[in-house]
């Protein structure tokens, strides 16, 4: 059986206040970035009315005429309306149906 030294001890009891401190900001920087909301765009989205998800799936911003699909995020999109990201399954007062 191997002894615990005090400093081992110690040393194991930072990492785990060490973890416990930064995991709250890693969960908001990975949910930030799953996102399709641009932060500085809260009050453009609520004048526009901008709800996710929409209430009819037929109306929602991948199919509106301003979205542009992000390949590098499938679930988001580009709006010319909002000038940034937007949710695919969103809806906002300014969809138009592509055509």
């Amino acid at each position: 059986m191997q002894k615990t030294t005090r400093r081992d001890a110690v040393i194991h009891c930072m990492r785990i206040v060490s973890a416990a401190c930064l995991l709250p900001a890693a969960m908001r920087a990975s949910a930030a970035e799953l996102a399709c909301v641009e932060p500085g765009s809260a009050s453009l989205r609520e004048s526009l009315s901008y709800v996710d998800p929409a209430a009819d799936a037929k109306q929602q911003c991948g199919t509106c005429g301003f979205f542009a699909a992000d390949e590098a995020k499938p679930s988001c999109g580009q709006c010319m309306i909002m000038s940034g990201a937007v949710s695919r399954t969103a809806h906002c007062e300014s969809w138009s149906a592509k055509g």
